[in-house]
């Protein structure tokens, strides 16, 4: 599968695309590392609305980082973070995410904590 590495390319082709609305890279293990580099891609584009990141371990830190990208994001409406061994940090991370965003925005987090 996708490791960091691989979402560090994909982030750099997403980050302008103007077709792709859902990206799917469940089970890939991107790891925080790869969390990051998405960052980017939620930072500018403007077409994505669902990013299913389920079972990817990214953990604290990744979650981290992609909710500081949420905070300029205005089209994402779904992110799924299922199975990523996500703890009190990070669901601190996701509940200031979800009090200050202005997108409706649906977490999909079964099982996320470790």
């Amino acid at each position: 599968g996708i490791q960091s590495e691989g979402a560090a390319h994909l982030s750099y082709a997403l980050k302008y695309n103007t077709t792709i609305t859902t990206l799917n890279l469940y089970a890939n293990n991107i790891g925080a590392e790869g969390a990051s580099y998405l960052t980017s891609t939620l930072s500018y584009n403007t077409t994505l609305t669902i990013l299913d990141l389920n079972d990817n371990n990214i953990g604290d830190k990744g979650t981290r980082y992609l909710t500081n990208a949420l905070k300029q994001n205005q089209t994402l409406t779904t992110l799924k973070l299922s199975g990523n061994e996500i703890g009190d940090w990070g669901a601190m991370y996701l509940a200031n995410t979800l009090k200050n965003n202005k997108v409706t925005l649906n977490f999909e987090l079964s099982t996320m904590c470790h």
